[in-house]
C-alpha cells in the first residue's frame, strides 16, 4: 500500500518497499500542505507523521495533524511517535492511530488496515463481491478455490474499488490514490492498462457471464455490491 511519509528518515523501515506491503514515499511536510487539495477527497492514500523517539516534538505533531485536518483531508493519519508523547492529544487532534517506537513494518500494515476498514465502514478483513473474495490484508483475491495473482499496483486499484463496491469510482479518483503528489506520475491511461489486466486475470476463474469490474460509460468503473457475511448463521436475522 502507498503511504506518503512526512519525516521518513526516523521511519523503521530500512526500503521504500517494506516486506509487510507498504510502500513509502517521502513527502516534506511544505510539499504536503502545497499538495493538500488534491488530497482533500482521498480517502485511500494514508499519510504517516513520524515523530522523534524520544517524544519531544510531540506539540509540533499535534500542529501538524490540526494543519492537515483543517484542509479537508479525510485519508488516513498514522503517528508515530516516541513512548512517553502523549498519545490521548494526538488521537483528539485528527490522527487515526498512533503507535509508539518501535514499531515494524507489519504492525504498522496492521493498524493501517485496520484504520482502513473503520474508514469505509467495513467491519471484516475480507469483502465478498459475487464471486470473489477480497482481502483487505494485502494476499490476493480469490474466486472459488483459486488464488488469482495480481500486482501491487492492480492490488490497490481493486482495494479502491472494493472498499466502494457498489458505487461508481472515477478513473480520476484512482488516478489519484495512486499517484498523487508523485514526482513522476505517469499518464492518466495507465488506469484502462491496469484495468484491463485485471479483468483478464479475474476472467479466468469467474463462472461464465460473471462481470466484476463494470465500466459505467463517462463516469469511471464500479463492482457490484459486496455481500454481507455472517460467519454464526446462528446470528442471522431471518
Amino acid at each position: 500500500m502507498r503511504v506518503l511519509c512526512v519525516n521518513p528518515s526516523a521511519l523503521p523501515l530500512t526500503t521504500a518497499s517494506d516486506p509487510s506491503g507498504l510502500m513509502v514515499e517521502a513527502i516534506s511536510e511544505k510539499a504536503l500542505f502545497a499538495g493538500a487539495a488534491a488530497l482533500r477527497e482521498n480517502r485511500l492514500l494514508p499519510v504517516f507523521l513520524v515523530g522523534r523517539a524520544d517524544g519531544s516534538d510531540v506539540l509540533t505533531l499535534k500542529a501538524t495533524l490540526q494543519r492537515l485536518r483543517a484542509t479537508g483531508f479525510q485519508g488516513p493519519v498514522l503517528v508515530i511517535c516516541g513512548a512517553g508523547a502523549a498519545a490521548a492529544s494526538l488521537l483528539n487532534a485528527g490522527a487515526d492511530d498512533v503507535l509508539a517506537w518501535p514499531a515494524s513494518g507489519a504492525d504498522l500494515m496492521a493498524r493501517l488496515n485496520a484504520v482502513m476498514r473503520r474508514i469505509h465502514g467495513v467491519s471484516r478483513p475480507e469483502v465478498q463481491i459475487g464471486s470473489m473474495t477480497f482481502h483487505l490484508d494485502g494476499r490476493h483475491p480469490e474466486i472459488g478455490q483459486n488464488s488469482v495473482r495480481i500486482s501491487r499496483r492492480e492490488y490497490e486499484i481493486l482495494q479502491f474499488l472494493a472498499l466502494n463496491a457498489g458505487r461508481v469510482v472515477s478513473k480520476a479518483a484512482i488516478y489519484d490514490a495512486l499517484y498523487s503528489l508523485s514526482a513522476e506520475p505517469p499518464f492518466e491511461k495507465i488506469i484502462d492498462v491496469y484495468i484491463c489486466r485485471l479483468r483478464t486475470k479475474l476472467a479466468r476463474d469467474l463462472p461464465p457471464g460473471e462481470v466484476l469490474i463494470e465500466t459505467v460509460a463517462g463516469r469511471g468503473y464500479r463492482l457490484p455490491p459486496a455481500q454481507t457475511l455472517c460467519p454464526d448463521p446462528a446470528l442471522a436475522i431471518a
